[in-house]
């Protein structure tokens, strides 16, 4: 699959990741953009630049390489010296390069000088800690293997409503996440995945709209208070034998209503809170 602009999607919503994978914190907000180098003709892949004006604040090139190229060090090399020259930034420089594993790099005679030189960190993302930050584990993702893409997106998913407080951030991790299902599955399209993700309200499964139409209403809110409690228990573990209980005394509407709202469910709480308000109305 293409994968440079999902890289730079990831980072233009993250860039504090880059921070992240050199074991380091952000020292300031940062915005990652690519920049022209007018007098050359070219634009640099991706540059992180501080919000801040203090010049001690780094300048970061990010490169993503997913294919063999014996000539990246040296085209980062001349990226970097032109850009340099061109805009005489005072700030320090890194350099990033994002390899899906070792075997895919290629080292030169001269590697030791020109990392030395451009400041420059590799990392590959097959050998990425098991434990990591949501955004690292979206990098790892990219190279997970088809087989395994579906479980460990349910799970990075389950993951993001318990760390992501805003809605925003939710919004914006989902996205990221469909966008590189649906590259790993190109057979997919995007609604298909959102359906293979959970991510879509019972109302719209196909199962919901098969049996509306033979009118099998009962069967409809059993299967539909079925699917909404095992949406709930991947997200947040058992549900209490109580909570069930409520859940299965909804009506079709009311239990629909919860398919919906439970996508913004950060914790059993909010399950809690859904069902006494519910029980008001």
């Amino acid at each position: 699959m293409k994968t440079d602009d999902i890289f730079y999607q990831i980072f233009q919503k993250s860039p504090g990741l880059a921070f992240e994978l050199m074991g380091e914190t952000p020292p300031c907000e940062y915005q990652f953009r690519a920049q022209e180098v007018k007098s050359f003709g070219f634009r640099t892949d991706g540059l992180m630049f501080p919000r801040s004006t203090n010049p001690n604040h780094p300048i970061i090139l990010l490169e993503a390489q997913m294919q063999p190229d014996p000539q990246l060090y040296y085209r980062i090399l001349n990226e970097l010296t032109t850009y340099l020259r061109q805009y005489q930034p005072p700030n320090p420089w890194r350099v990033i390069v994002l390899y899906p594993e070792r075997s895919v790099e290629r080292v030169i005679p001269q590697m030791d000088q020109i990392l030395a030189f451009c400041r420059l960190q590799r990392f590959y993302l097959n050998e990425l800690p098991e434990q990591v930050s949501l955004g690292q584990e979206i990098l790892k993702l990219i190279v997970t293997p088809q087989t395994e893409a579906e479980t460990k997106a349910k799970a990075l998913l389950q993951r993001s409503q318990q760390e992501l407080s805003e809605p925003s951030q939710r919004d914006n991790f989902v996205e990221l996440l469909i966008e590189l299902i649906t590259r790993i599955f190109p057979e997919q399209s995007k609604e298909e995945v959102r359906r293979m993700l959970e991510l879509v309200p019972v109302k719209q499964t196909r199962f919901y709209r098969e049996v509306k139409q033979e009118g099998r209403e009962e069967g409809l809110e059993e299967e539909a208070r079925s699917l909404v409690i095992r949406l709930l228990s991947r997200r947040f573990g058992e549900i209490p034998s109580t909570t069930q209980t409520q859940i299965e005394q909804l009506n079709l509407e009311q239990t629909e209503s919860l398919a919906e709202a439970l996508l913004d469910f950060t914790s059993l709480d909010d399950l809690i809170n859904w069902l006494e308000q519910s029980n008001q109305n």
